[in-house]
């Protein structure tokens, strides 16, 4: 074997462990952002859960219990300034799905995710008070686009 024949054989060497060595890289990097989707998954499903006060809002609409009705007198009359039982809670759970659509609208999560909280999305969103309150937050000019995303996910 000459000297050119040798070079030519590192050189082919070089190129398969450079395209190798880059596939890996890329495998890997994948593996890692896969891993961290999941963690924010499980911190979504821990923070459903695990956060009193929206885990409180979701046992309330899921048991359909009457402690929102206060909520609802007020929404009947708007002119009522002040904050009643379990509103402020509402908002949170609200403003939380509303970051979670905007999450999801951006790429981060996928529909395949969003179905894991399918029920918790559907059961609050759909429940009639929670829809008279968006209306009556709408009204106000609270802007919830990540919720719009959530709601178009919902009803396909």
């Amino acid at each position: 074997m000459n000297c050119g024949q040798i070079e030519m054989i590192l050189s082919i060497a070089q190129l398969f462990v450079a395209t190798f060595g880059g596939a890996f890289a890329i495998f890997l990097y994948k593996k890692s952002l896969e891993e961290k989707r999941q963690a924010f998954i499980f911190s979504i499903y821990e923070k459903l859960y695990c956060d009193v006060e929206i885990r409180d809002i979701l046992y309330i609409v899921d048991k359909n219990g009457n402690e929102l009705n206060e909520l609802q007198r007020k929404i009947a009359d708007s002119d009522t300034p002040k904050i009643v039982q379990f509103e402020k809670e509402l908002d949170k759970t609200l403003r939380y799905f509303d970051y979670i659509g905007n999450i999801f609208k951006n790429g981060y999560l996928t529909k395949k995710d969003l179905k894991m909280f399918e029920y918790e999305l559907k059961t609050i969103l759909s429940y009639p008070i929670v829809k008279q309150y968006l209306n009556y937050l709408n009204e106000i000019n609270v802007n919830l686009t990540g919720l719009e995303e959530i709601e178009k996910y919902l009803n396909q």
